[in-house]
């Protein structure tokens, strides 16, 4: 593809010193994808193609509708089968392909606060624009919160609830799942966001940034004893306030919007304002040549979302899968159960066993890139990962090799799809021939 310019005068300088049309692809890299800017080359069959459509270089299928954040930080919404480039919450920044595990919203209603779902204890609630809604302590001695008292939890296994909140002229609120026994609740600051307490009957408690300048408050409690939530949003007056307090009401108000409970142990990366969003299941394009299939290296940049992802299938960033032997590894990082917790990790199947291979390298940081090299041959797998720390063998059976390239999560024993990444993916590059451990080194640095 060559460089055309459309001008009314001659141009006077070194046509050799214009970017060449495969800039800025890397040195014998056969594709290289810049999720960010919206940037894919290749130099397939020899000529160089540029082109800003992502679906020339993505094959994904998702039954479901998707949210994400817009360019005014409000949330929107993808079709079926779209891609999603998502954003940071707070600087706007674009943050990459989003890839997101299936979700179901639980909740009975989980964007009308005014709804009869929602009883009204001490608080008004009236709605706004965006999903919404301000909250007003109402004046008296009570609680002063909105109860859900009809979501069903699992009681045999972990639930973790949510909602996305605003400071007005109150700066605090408690999350309390009354189901889930004493204790089950904690306190959120919203000025510093930070959670400032928490019950001794949860799980954990997180607090993260939201859309529109909110906080997204979350609850984990496990194996409840009760299946009615009985969710509490509740102003409160102090860092160490009990499971809804009762108190004076001042007439101080709050923003909420989408609440959200889920059957897992993570609060899902972004919100869904319907029931169910279907499993990201994505392929980069096209498939590993054949003749590259036991000869190639990967360069791969994911940005990790905003909270720890890692649930009980890992936290895969990618997959590299054989169709025809079904083998395949995973590459990504440990469970939040597992022995590698949110660390560098492989797992394969390669050799008749489901087998996890830990590495060194950068564990789990909020919206921070995690950068990977991999090459296959011969039948060795060696990784690059961070950069810090060298050329890591991870195997040397894979003598099979690999067909295709699934993106943003991995694979369980039975083929199915686990441990989905959760956040973005912001780069590729796609080398047909394995890159020397000097190669790889330099590849890396250039890069990341």
């Amino acid at each position: 593809m060559a460089v055309t310019l459309i001008s009314n005068t001659s141009f006077k300088g070194d046509v050799k010193s214009l970017p060449i049309s495969s800039a800025p692809m890397p040195a014998a890299a056969l594709l290289y994808a810049d999720f960010i800017n919206g940037l894919y080359i290749d130099r397939i069959g020899g000529t160089v193609s540029r082109t800003t459509d992502i679906n020339s270089r993505i094959n994904i299928f998702r039954g479901s509708h998707a949210n994400y954040i817009d360019e005014s930080g409000g949330l929107a919404e993808a079709n079926n089968s779209i891609c999603v480039i998502d954003r940071h919450p707070q600087t706007l920044a674009k943050l990459g392909l989003r890839t997101e595990n299936r979700v179901t919203n639980y909740m009975a209603s989980p964007l009308d606060f005014t709804a009869s779902t929602w009883a009204k204890t001490g608080v008004s609630a009236a709605a706004l624009n965006g999903y919404w809604y301000t909250l007003t302590e109402l004046a008296g001695y009570s609680q002063h919160c909105l109860r859900d008292t009809t979501t069903q939890l699992s009681t045999s296994n972990a639930n973790v609830i949510s909602i996305f909140v605003k400071p007005g002229t109150a700066d605090r609120i408690q999350l309390a799942a009354v189901g889930g026994g004493a204790g089950s609740y904690a306190n959120f600051d919203l000025t510093r966001g930070a959670v400032v307490f928490t019950g001794t009957g949860l799980l954990s408690a997180l607090i993260e940034p939201g859309h529109d300048n909110s906080w997204r408050c979350s609850i984990v409690l496990n194996n409840p004893p009760a299946a009615t939530a009985d969710f509490r949003v509740s102003f409160i007056n102090s860092d160490n306030d009990v499971m809804t307090p009762e108190f004076t009401g001042t007439g101080r108000t709050l923003q909420v919007a989408i609440a959200q409970a889920e059957r897992a142990m993570v609060v899902p990366t972004s919100p869904i304002t319907f029931v169910t969003r279907s499993l990201d299941v994505t392929t980069l394009l096209p498939d590993i040549p054949a003749e590259s299939k036991a000869d190639f290296s990967l360069f791969i940049s994911g940005t990790m979302p905003g909270s720890p992802r890692g649930d009980d299938g890992g936290n895969n960033l990618f997959t590299l899968y054989n169709a025809t032997t079904s083998e395949f590894v995973s590459v990504g990082q440990g469970s939040r159960r597992g022995n590698y917790r949110y660390m560098p990790l492989m797992t394969h199947n390669i050799g008749g066993a489901f087998t996890p291979v830990g590495f060194t390298g950068k564990g789990y940081e909020s919206f921070r890139q995690w950068p990977l090299l991999i090459t296959v041959k011969g039948g060795t797998v060696k990784v690059m990962c961070n950069g810090a720390d060298g050329v890591q063998t991870l195997m040397t059976n894979a003598v099979n090799g690999f067909e295709k390239i699934l993106l943003g999560r991995g694979l369980d024993s039975a083929l199915a799809a686990t441990g989905v990444w959760g956040g973005c993916i912001a780069k590729l590059a796609f080398f047909d021939k394995a890159l020397s451990d000097t190669e790889m080194v330099s590849q890396f640095s250039a890069l990341y």
